[in-house]
């Protein structure tokens, strides 16, 4: 009978080393999976602020013609030379305008792209989380079972 109790428990641990080892297998796995992804949504991220500082730094050399279109116009004498500087300058600044307009739709969907991605790894990062408790609850289980 002893030879017999040995042998369970001889294949009992051993059945739990397995358990054991596949069940970080699968968390190795997991985590690695995540590590892409967070790698992934950070490079995602350094590139729309990367954009986002290009815009800003276009809109502040914009800001600095525009003070200096203005500082001509106040320098010009004449009406003739003020309406063509005027001209100049609303068209420049209509330009301009369209040029944010254009970037601030080219941010947008980019920083919607960026919240989503955050989003699911959020979500991710929470199910890989759930599923690495409840495999560990029945691993605990199995073990308390045997």
């Amino acid at each position: 009978m002893p030879a017999i109790s040995e042998a369970f428990g001889s294949l009992i641990e051993q059945l739990a080393a397995h358990l054991h080892q596949e069940a970080q297998e699968l968390i190795a796995e997991r985590e690695a999976s995540l590590q892409a992804m967070t790698d992934s949504l950070k490079s995602q991220l350094e590139s729309q602020q990367k954009a986002l500082a290009s815009t800003t730094d276009e809109n502040q050399q914009l800001k600095a013609q525009l003070a200096n279109y203005e500082k001509n116009y106040n320098a010009l004498t004449g009406a003739e030379a003020q309406k063509i500087l005027l001209v100049r300058v609303d068209q420049q600044l209509a330009d301009k305008d369209v040029l944010i307009v254009e970037k601030d739709n080219h941010i947008r969907p980019l920083e919607e792209k960026h919240q989503h991605a955050r989003e699911a790894l959020e979500h991710y990062c929470q199910s890989v989380k759930n599923r690495r408790d409840q495999d560990q609850r029945r691993h605990e289980q199995q073990l308390q079972q045997l």
